[in-house]
């Protein structure tokens, strides 16, 4: 594939809850991304009772331009 590359700005929200593992004490996962960069901070608990719901971080996804229409 050939064109342009655009690169789309979103925020990944994280979900940690308390593993039932000897080897690990939590477990992270992806639980939404953002439509463009919030306001908030890196690390910033959105929610928190059982598990802790966090924004995660800005990312960027790049792609090519026939690309950009599917992802709509």
């Amino acid at each position: 594939m050939s064109g342009p590359v655009r690169c789309i700005p979103v925020g990944v929200v994280v979900e940690r809850r308390k593993a039932i593992s000897q080897w690990a004490e939590f477990l992270w996962r992806p639980v939404a991304v953002l439509a463009g960069l919030p306001d908030a901070a890196a690390w910033t608990p959105l929610a928190k009772d059982r598990d802790t719901v966090t924004y995660a971080d800005p990312e960027a996804l790049a792609r090519r331009a026939p690309q950009i229409g599917r992802l709509r």
